[in-house]
């Protein structure tokens, strides 16, 4: 209906996302809750600059920048900040470096799947707690 169809596509689930936000400029996330989500510390991670919806995962990363947090629902504003994300090479530039910094050992897919583990240890009592980093 809105005539988007050539430069809008939902592919579905994919094995190969690394490949699209390789040839991205701007991760947009409109999830309502979220936890820590992956997806954000991978697009950060890769210098996208993002733009979501305000949530506690997103609080703790965008918080420092790389991106733009909007309020939940307010789809005219997330526009707004892409389309200006995308217009402007050096406020991108500027954003894309915030990006990438804000994404440290601690946000490490490996580091953390590693903590998961121990405090589940923990919490079945096999681990004593002085082993959690």
């Amino acid at each position: 209906e809105l005539g988007i169809g050539d430069r809008v596509h939902l592919p579905g689930w994919r094995r190969d996302v690394i490949r699209f936000i390789s040839i991205s400029r701007v991760f947009v996330l409109t999830s309502l809750w979220e936890g820590l989500p992956r997806a954000l510390v991978e697009a950060l991670a890769a210098g996208l600059p993002a733009v979501c919806y305000e949530t506690d995962g997103v609080k703790d990363l965008l918080s420092k920048g790389g991106g733009k947090m909007v309020r939940r629902g307010h789809i005219k504003e997330m526009a707004l900040f892409v389309s200006e994300l995308l217009q402007d090479e050096t406020f991108w530039e500027k954003t894309s470096a915030e990006a990438k910094a804000l994404v440290t050992e601690e946000f490490d897919i490996e580091f953390m799947v590693k903590q998961q583990e121990i405090l589940y240890h923990q919490l079945l009592g096999s681990l004593p707690e002085r082993t959690l980093p």
